[in-house]
């Protein structure tokens, strides 16, 4: 992709946002300092936009802060962060 000069997002665009750039950016500084814990919540009334049959926010909506979750570990901790680990969630 970078060798063709070829832009490619994933379905999660935020994360293409100039924003992000700078969030890794001031994350890699250590400006904030190191990684302890992190917490997210999202919140939105979808309840009309949503299967009722799904299972439930975290299948709906539990992307985006797992996305951010994610990028936010990588940066901080590295790739090798996620090797060998699992996780397991349910839904309703």
């Amino acid at each position: 992709v970078e060798a063709h000069k070829v832009f490619f997002a994933e379905g999660l665009m935020y994360l293409h946002h100039p924003l992000i750039s700078e969030l890794v950016s001031v994350l890699k500084s250590g400006e904030i300092g190191e990684l302890r814990s992190i917490h997210t919540s999202y919140i939105a009334s979808i309840a009309q936009f949503v299967n009722p049959d799904s299972k439930g926010a975290l299948y709906n909506l539990g992307c985006y802060p797992m996305s951010l979750v994610h990028l936010v570990v990588k940066t901080m901790l590295g790739e090798q962060t996620f090797e060998n680990r699992s996780m397991k969630a349910i839904g309703r």
